[in-house]
């Protein structure tokens, strides 16, 4: 592990490794409409045997011209919850694509993060939104990728405008022999379990019954989860987050009962970027599902975008509005 962290640390900002590029592309499922606008996925192969499925959602009511990008929290696929938060997300007048873990064979946090920004150098080509920018969310596995989506951003000539992510986990590497770390995750459990419980108990019946989708559980989705829980659970994340650059915007959302996100050592790591608004809220790992925890990112999200509409420049964003939505 310990060689590893110290191959990853020495990954220079703009890496000398081109990334890799897209060889095939499909639709896996067809335009199927809603009221917020239109659905797809598309399955995205590329030249290292390393696939992703997009599901890239067109809104009905676009009101700006940015892309939201989001990749999937560890154990999920792009149903359930994650295509609700799309549809949500299409409904206060943005586009998004929402891309799975990679398919095919282990990766890191980093290799995702670099091809995202080669999937979404295709996407752009569709002509719906402005070249090179976007907006990234993600909970948990998926705000670990945001980190690294932001710190390879300049190498990928993208601006990242703005960032709004739950809950993101290991900082620093699980240490299965350290038994304070080990007691503290066991310890969690029961919190865990009631917050889960008590996240589906408030939900609406349909979305008690569509959420049932987000776990994917055939032979795919397997090897999915297998192949993503080294990166997840090696402190790349931390790393990564090490790497965000000094001018970026984010938001970051905690839970105070959840020892895994080790969120002391973020909020260490962020001390000195004055555009990163860190909270720290009441609950468990789960509570990334719940109705407040969206309502309080489609809201600063709805905000922003109410800006971009009016035609405010990047330059004029008014971040500190976003901060006080909490």
């Amino acid at each position: 592990m310990e060689k590893r962290r110290k191959e990853f640390t020495e990954i220079p900002l703009v890496s000398p490794i081109p990334n890799a590029k897209i060889i095939n592309q499909f639709n896996k499922r067809n335009n199927y409409q809603h009221p917020e606008g239109a659905l797809s996925v598309y399955r995205y192969e590329l030249d290292d045997e390393i696939s992703y499925d997009v599901l890239y959602g067109q809104s009905a009511s676009l009101r700006c011209d940015t892309l939201i990008v989001a990749t999937s929290s560890w154990l999920t696929g792009l149903e359930g919850f994650n295509e609700d938060l799309t549809l949500q997300l299409m409904d206060i007048g943005f586009d998004v694509a929402f891309i799975s873990t990679a398919i095919g064979k282990q990766t890191t946090l980093l290799k995702n993060a670099d091809d995202i920004h080669v999937i979404l150098d295709n996407i752009d080509k569709k002509g719906r939104h402005q070249e090179k920018q976007a907006i990234t969310i993600g909970a948990s596995r998926g705000a670990m990728v945001g980190f690294g989506i932001e710190s390879v951003s300049k190498k990928n000539e993208r601006n990242i405008i703005y960032s709004d992510i739950v809950d993101p986990c290991q900082a620093v590497p699980l240490a299965l022999r350290n038994p304070k770390q080990i007691f503290e995750y066991i310890r969690s459990v029961p919190d865990a379990t009631s917050d889960l419980c008590r996240v589906i108990a408030k939900l609406p019946l349909k979305k008690k019954v569509d959420y049932l989708k987000t776990i994917e559980l055939h032979p795919e989705s397997a090897l999915q989860i297998i192949h993503s829980t080294p990166s997840i659970f090696s402190g790349e994340a931390g790393e990564l987050a090490q790497k965000v650059s000094k001018d970026a915007h984010m938001h970051i959302r905690f839970f105070d009962k959840n020892p895994a996100n080790n969120a002391d050592t973020y909020k260490e790591y962020f001390a000195n970027h004055t555009g990163v608004v860190i909270e720290t809220v009441n609950g468990a790992h789960f509570s990334l599902l719940s109705q407040k925890t969206t309502e309080k990112t489609l809201a600063r999200l709805a905000t922003l975008g109410t800006q971009l509409s009016n035609g405010v420049t990047e330059d004029e964003i008014n971040f500190k509005e976003l901060s006080q939505i909490l």
